[in-house]
């Protein structure tokens, strides 16, 4: 985040987590639509079609998904 964005002081995951956790997710999905919707027109997501032309993406979901034997 320093290289990339010039953050001086970059949050630490536990950091970042109680910074996003009040945060709902139906604010963020017109944010993701209109992102993916550009990056339709543009041709950008093309190259990650998998099966029957849908995208293939890996996303963090910690709260999705907890295992309390795996750590």
């Amino acid at each position: 985040m320093h290289t990339i964005y010039g953050i001086a002081r970059v949050p630490c995951d536990p950091h970042m987590r109680e910074i996003l956790a009040p945060v709902s997710p139906k604010w963020l999905r017109p944010v993701c639509t209109s992102v993916c919707r550009h990056r339709q027109r543009g041709k950008a997501l093309e190259a990650m079609t998998f099966l029957d032309d849908h995208y293939l993406l890996a996303l963090d979901g910690p709260e999705y998904f907890s295992s309390k034997t795996m750590h």
